[in-house]
């Protein structure tokens, strides 16, 4: 999947759960040490402004990349991190400038690693498989209950496995979307 046909996959008026997409500076991607594909995730279609699992990416049309040194103020090992979203809890998500990794920072933890995604392409392939299992799931449960345990093991484990397929590395260890289905 590339950047436009992830675009036209998160903009398709007949879904349900979508945010508009925030965009990063094309100047400023460009000088990532990413692939093209990934500059191209960033500056062409970018990213949900907020989509479930209470993810957000952009800062309010704010969507300067900004190092994870410099916004929390941490040493020279997170140079090569750049914040591009947060989760409900106001922990950075961030892009490795050297790997293409996604994950976030526990800020409440000494700024615990987790890992998301091994890619930005990969982790939109997770966005909208969350987004089309949450419309699935809420078309026969109420919204509330969507990661409730009580909600039925088929339906997880058909999103399990769909999520395996996009990126089996997110269940080899403990992550953010492992942590979903525990």
């Amino acid at each position: 999947m590339n950047a436009l046909d992830f675009k036209k996959k998160w903009c398709n008026p007949e879904k349900e759960f979508q945010s508009e997409l925030n965009v990063f500076p094309k100047d400023q991607v460009l000088s990532l040490d990413l692939s093209i594909s990934e500059k191209e995730f960033l500056y062409l279609s970018g990213l949900p402004s907020s989509c479930a699992p209470f993810l957000s990416f952009g800062d309010y049309k704010n969507t300067q990349l900004k190092k994870l040194k410099d916004e929390w103020n941490l040493d020279d090992s997170f140079d090569e991190l750049y914040v591009i979203g947060s989760t409900d809890s106001g922990d950075p998500i961030c892009i490795d400038s050297q790997t293409g990794f996604i994950t976030f920072f526990n800020h409440d933890n000494d700024f615990e690693e987790i890992f998301i995604n091994s890619s930005l392409e990969q982790l939109a392939k997770f966005l909208l498989i969350a987004r089309d299992g949450i419309s699935e799931v809420t078309s026969q449960y109420p919204l509330d209950t969507v990661w409730d345990a009580s909600i039925q093991l088929d339906a997880k484990q058909k999103y399990k496995q769909m999520f395996m397929l996009a990126d089996i590395k997110v269940f080899e260890e403990k992550g953010f979307w492992s942590g979903m289905f525990e």
